[in-house]
């Protein structure tokens, strides 16, 4: 639940709206946005799932392995790591990875649609209700309030993150409910609401956004 409240859909939605709306430098305070909070948050998640009341150092222990084969980690970690040292992939490796990247998100999507086909939505309409609105309001507000109270940060920082915390769910954030094998149902749930609802929020999202200036 937690992190379907958390996780905007930062790259399918985030990025281009961000620079289609902001500018072309809207994209540097959307990817350390991204990349931080996805560093964050899957390292929390990883340490709540191992946690089961057992003793702190065999809850660290486990949260260690557990945040160490998540994908979506490795991969995050791997990309900062070539981008800081300037290394390249071999040729047929890099080609072989793009076709992987390509497919990623199309089969996603599929296993997305065919885990939300059959779903009772209205069985769990008062808590997919409570996720869209702690996604799609709660958080934004938090962050404009923060922000008003956080004065001198320029203001297209301001306005990025902003739009980026009213965004729908994240496709990843399946994926994870997926790989720890919970939630699933809920959060393709979910993901498939938010993003219908955002199509309303998020214009009036920068709507108010324009008025900062």
């Amino acid at each position: 639940f937690g992190l379907n409240a958390a996780y905007p859909n930062y790259g399918y939605i985030g990025v281009p709206l961000a620079i289609m709306a902001l500018g072309d430098g809207a994209a540097m305070p959307l990817a350390l946005i991204l990349a931080c909070d996805t560093m964050v948050l899957l390292v929390l998640t990883g340490y709540f799932v191992a946690a089961d009341g057992g003793a702190m150092g065999a809850t660290l222990w486990r949260a260690v392995k557990t945040v160490s084969r998540n994908p979506l980690l490795i991969s995050a970690v791997a990309g900062l790591a070539f981008t800081a040292t300037g290394l390249a992939l071999p040729p047929v490796l890099d080609t072989l990875l793009n076709m992987l990247a390509d497919s990623a998100a199309p089969v996603a999507l599929f296993a997305l649609g065919a885990t939300v086909y059959g779903q009772p939505i209205r069985n769990a309409f008062g808590e997919l209700a409570a996720l869209s609105i702690a996604r799609l309001v709660v958080h934004p507000v938090l962050v404009a309030i923060f922000f008003v109270m956080l004065p001198g940060v320029d203001p297209l920082w301001v306005k990025a993150a902003i739009l980026s915390a009213c965004l729908p769910i994240a496709a990843n954030v399946f994926v994870l409910s997926d790989h720890y094998g919970g939630y699933v149902g809920r959060t393709a749930s979910a993901i498939f609401l938010t993003t219908i609802i955002a199509s309303v929020t998020v214009p009036i999202a920068l709507y108010f956004v324009f008025q900062l200036g």
